[in-house]
């Protein structure tokens, strides 16, 4: 095996409570990388075998990306992988932190969890020592006080991924919760309901050990290299964390309003800034390991505990989505998703399409249980969340997101939905910059402004790499294919090496993130052939997506970002430019009019 991995992957059989290790070959290894490109192949390889995402037959992965526990900046990311509850395809959900570091620091390049438990159970892992332990009196319980408990069991100094009640109940939003109230969460997608389907309430993980490099020396002369330049970009982009990002992302209609019926809102997103909200109750900064940047605000906020501040997406969630201008209820809207681990975009976006449900007399009081919601009411939208969170009453009905919810109300309820295969969109409008509509319709997880960030080199990040060196008109369709494809295989190594994506402000473009591969494995890969791993893991994401018969008909962008303009001053996106974008994209991708991957370029990628 090339230096960089530990050469092993840890399989846990939770029906059968058997425990086994199996190594990992370097073939495997250079084709997928890590991360969610080796879930992506141990996902399709079983793919026939899988009955259902929450079936036991569906394998949950928890995959560190390769450079997790070496020294380079922002390598961190643990990415869970299965089949989606929420797409009934391809699922992942991403998380910072430590958990990904100490599984590799433990002996592992993965973790995968199959079968059920009889009885809930949590999984400790410390070094060489795996066990599957009883944790019937922690079903129910948060996660907080699930987080305080195993530590007390385990070890102080180990790290706890686990769920929530919303994950016990399997809310197809559930998510994967990482580190107690600092809360890194991986949120998209359902994986805290497949972690829940298999009666796993945590897994908690500690290693002692280290991870072998190639060249120790150059991989540190080049960390060191990460300086005050680097530090000086990410202090300007994230110096009050992604929140410190809401006023400007308004002002260019970026930021969903009112279920994304649009406006303006320049005032209050000011009251909910993460200037306004340092200011009031900021305490101090932290990082993730293996990172320098300080992007995370620690707030005490009154009504909640000392913990991670709402970031941007949790705010533009319970906030300009459900007309809320009051930091403290999103803080606490914030609060109660990390406990109970559900997904703050999904939730925000899920209480928004009732609050409009509710205007149009499609949801009465009395099916909200006596919840008076209304636009802005805070009280409401909290007494929502703990509905949901416990799957009770009017909860139910909610729990797995808005297409499902629209389905149970017996309506054609299609011109309120704004999900893309059953993930709610993100709190970045797609009207505002137009490739970010086709990076919604074609990304292999549903709606994810992270698949590709397009939106950032339309508005200006330079990647000389890929030939964009200044911004792009946001509402042409020209150029936005080719863009989609390019910054797709480049995030797909991001997420395979384990790369914070906040890094693109750094320049981590094929070149830099080439150098931290070799130094670490010792190959002698270059960016170009880097790249192709990128579209090669991107293309296996899609083939699982096609096993399960996704097809064009699925690369969608939502009727209402179609037909209603964002604001007085930005227009719809064009249904025929969306059109024509996708299909560029899809020659591009070397796929067919049905968005298939065709047998030229998977002998091509070696993957036929």
């Amino acid at each position: 095996m090339p230096k960089g991995y530990t050469g092993k992957l840890l399989w846990v059989d939770l029906t059968a409570g058997k425990i086994t290790t199996a190594p990992l070959d370097e073939n495997t290894a250079r084709t997928v990388l890590g991360g969610s490109g080796l879930g992506a192949k141990l996902i399709r390889d079983r793919l026939a075998t899988i009955r259902d995402p929450l079936d036991p037959s569906n394998p949950l992965c928890f995959m560190p990306g390769l450079l997790c526990g070496t020294v380079v900046p922002g390598a961190n990311r643990t990415t869970v992988c299965a089949l989606s509850p929420a797409t009934n395809a391809w699922g992942e959900a991403r998380a910072g932190g430590a958990w990904a570091p100490m599984l590799k620091y433990a002996g592992y390049d993965g973790a995968i969890f199959t079968g059920r438990a009889k009885q809930p159970v949590y999984v400790w892992i410390e070094n060489d020592r795996v066990e599957i332990r009883p944790a019937d009196r922690l079903w129910g319980k948060g996660f907080f006080e699930t987080d305080e408990r195993l530590l007390a069991e385990t070890h102080q100094d180990a790290i706890v991924a686990g769920i929530g009640p919303a994950g016990e109940k399997l809310s197809r939003m559930a998510c994967v919760m990482f580190e107690g109230r600092y809360a890194r969460s991986a949120g998209r997608t359902g994986m805290g309901a497949v972690m829940g389907s298999k009666n796993l309430k945590a897994v908690v993980v500690r290693g002692t050990g280290g991870v072998p490099v190639a060249d120790g020396m150059g991989l540190m002369k080049r960390a060191a290299a990460y300086g005050g330049k680097e530090k000086t970009k990410f202090k300007r982009n994230f110096e009050l964390g992604t929140a410190g990002g809401v006023m400007a992302v308004e002002a260019v209609g970026d930021m969903p309003i009112r279920n994304f019926l649009g406006g303006r809102w320049t005032e209050k997103a000011e009251r909910i800034s993460g200037q306004t909200m340092f200011k009031k109750y900021g305490k101090h900064e932290r990082s993730c390991l293996s990172c320098p940047s300080n992007c995370t605000l620690v707030v005490d906020i009154p009504g909640t505990a000392v913990g991670h501040a709402p970031e941007y997406e949790t705010i533009g969630a319970f906030g300009s989505m459900c007309e809320c201008d009051q930091i403290e209820v999103i803080a606490q809207c914030n609060e109660l998703c990390n406990d109970y681990g559900l997904d703050t975009i999904s939730a925000g976006n899920t209480i928004a399409f009732a609050m409009e449900a509710v205007e149009k007399g499609l949801l009465s009081e009395a099916a909200l249980d006596g919840i008076r919601l209304a636009w802005g009411n805070g009280e409401a939208m909290v007494a929502l969340l703990h509905k949901i969170g416990r799957r009770e009453g009017i909860g139910d009905l909610l729990a797995d997101g808005t297409r499902p919810a629209a389905e149970r109300l017996g309506t054609d309820l299609t011109d309120m939905l704004v999900e893309v295969k059953g993930v709610e969109i993100p709190m970045h409008d797609p009207r505002a910059y137009w490739s970010n509509a086709l990076n919604y319709a074609v990304a292999n997880r549903g709606a994810c402004h992270m698949e590709g960030v397009t939106f950032t080199v339309e508005s200006g990040l330079p990647f000389p790499d890929l030939g964009y060196t200044a911004p792009m008109d946001p509402y042409i369709t020209d150029g936005k294919a080719e863009l989609n494809v390019k910054m797709h295989d480049l995030m797909a190594l991001y997420d395979r090496l384990g790369i914070c994506k906040f890094y693109i402000v750094v320049s981590y473009r094929p070149t830099i993130l080439a150098e931290w591969l070799n130094y670490c494995t010792g190959w002698r890969m270059t960016p170009e052939e880097l790249m192709r791993t990128g579209e090669r893991i991107f293309t296996i994401k899609r083939l699982v997506n096609v096993g399960r018969g996704l097809t064009r008909k699925d690369d969608y962008l939502p009727k209402r970002l179609l037909s209603v303009p964002q604001r007085d001053d930005i227009g719809p996106v064009d249904p025929q430019g969306m059109e024509r974008m996708l299909s560029e994209y899809y020659r591009l991708r070397g796929w067919d009019t049905n968005g298939t991957p065709t047998k030229a370029r998977l002998k091509a990628l070696r993957l036929s």
